[in-house]
């Protein structure tokens, strides 16, 4: 005998936002938008995820129509979206976010009527941009982490060779700097050999003068003796 095949039923993978989707599109309520957005100091950020859902037009006839349930796969299926669009995103800025989910619907007003909260925090170190699309274990495939990690070490390759040239720059600066200060010594000794130099000469003829008229004076004295005799 044959086995029925068993159908397995989906898991939500936040059964709270799961939960609340089904109140949204459950009995007289029905959200025409669900969108995400980042919650940033209480305040409404940037969308990152829309979903429109079509509601069912109102009977011609005066009779109440009343409003079709979601199924719970398609509920699921929803909350696994939202999901994956805010951690995505929550990837991409490398820190832990808040996201609200909204509800809206025309005949309420143009505002959000209904909001859910989620905190998220990035479960890997690379950064992934908030459109990556993600597999249905939110995963990232292999060739996108393949480029990823390429660009990783082309980044680490790019900081050692300006690591490199900054430490090769500044060797340079040194050098031409002790070439400088070693320029400069050398000048300076020689502008003192130079200086010594003339003033030795100036000594040696300072002493030749003298010894010249100390030869005169003798020559004077010693006519002067030959004189008086």
């Amino acid at each position: 005998m044959r086995e029925r095949a068993t159908q397995i039923a989906p898991t939500p993978v936040d059964e709270a936002l799961c939960a609340w989707l089904a109140e949204r599109y459950g009995g007289e309520e029905y959200a025409t938008r669900i969108q995400v957005c980042q919650w940033i100091n209480s305040q409404r950020g940037e969308a990152v995820f829309t979903h429109d859902q079509r509601a069912p037009a109102d009977a011609s006839d005066g009779k109440k129509m009343s409003k079709p349930r979601l199924t719970r796969e398609k509920l699921v299926e929803l909350c696994n979206r939202i999901v994956a669009a805010a951690q995505a995103d929550c990837d991409a800025l490398r820190r832990a976010t808040v996201y609200t989910v909204l509800a809206y619907h025309p005949a309420v007003g143009a505002d959000a009527y209904a909001r859910h909260l989620l905190r998220l925090s990035p479960k890997s170190g690379l950064a992934v941009d908030a459109t990556t699309v993600v597999n249905e274990d939110n995963v990232l495939s292999t060739k996108l982490l393949l480029g990823l990690l390429g660009e990783e070490r082309r980044d680490k390759r790019w900081m050692m060779e300006l690591a490199a040239n900054l430490m090769s720059g500044v060797a340079e600066r040194d050098a031409a700097r002790i070439g400088s200060l070693e320029g400069i010594v050398e000048g300076t000794w020689d502008r003192q050999v130079k200086v010594i130099e003339v003033l030795e000469n100036i000594r040696v003829k300072e002493r030749s003068v003298e010894i010249e008229a100390l030869n005169a004076a003798e020559d004077r004295e010693d006519r002067r003796a030959r004189r008086t005799k």
